[in-house]
Formats: C-alpha cells, structure tokens, sequence
C-alpha cells in the first residue's frame, strides 16, 4: 500500500491493478492500472508511483494516470519491498537479503 493525494493505492495482484482506496470510506474501492500489467510493490514519488511488476522483470512507474513514464530492469528476481527517498529508488533483494540503490544510467 501507498499513500497518494490523501487515498491509499493497494496493490492488487489478483486483477492486476491497484485498488485506490479512501481512508473515510475503506468499503468504496476503485480499481485503477498502471503501466505495466502486474503491479506488486510500491513506491510513490511526488509525479508518479514505481512498482515491481510481477509479470516482467521491471520496475515501472506510472504517472497518477497510470501512463508509463520510466522503467528500469530488476537485478534480481524477489522484490521484498521498494521505497522512494526522493532522489533514487530502493529495493529489497529478498533472495541475497540486502537492501540496493537503483541508479541512473546513460547510454551513449
């Protein structure tokens, strides 16, 4: 789960969407997608959310409209968690148990 615009996005890996949720009236779920077709883990950032699709081996963020606007590969395959500190994101390597930065890199 993640907190968004006063509303909480729940990943929802059996429709393969988030649930968008508002805390006053938990019951009144809205499903809403994102780019990438398996949202799992996620991170929000101040334009978007990232996630770890589990249907691909990427990370995905997805503007609040779920437009597709960067993506990264996932250097391993168990994504225990992500979190965003404004500047990079971060994961969980679930299978080697360590906590790894992502960063930017620039082809030529």
């Amino acid at each position: 789960a993640a907190p968004v615009n006063g509303h909480y996005l729940v990943a929802d890996t059996f429709n393969g969407a988030v649930a968008v949720v508002d805390p006053a009236n938990p019951d009144g779920r809205e499903k809403h997608c994102l780019a990438g077709g398996g949202p799992g883990r996620l991170a929000v950032t101040d334009d978007g959310v990232w996630h770890d699709d589990y249907w691909s081996p990427l990370f995905i963020k997805s503007d609040f409209d779920g437009g597709l606007l960067e993506w990264a590969g996932k250097p391993f395959a168990r994504t225990g968690g992500l979190t965003w500190d404004g500047e990079r994101l971060w994961a969980i390597d679930s299978g080697a148990h360590r906590l790894c930065a992502t960063e930017r890199v620039e082809t030529p």
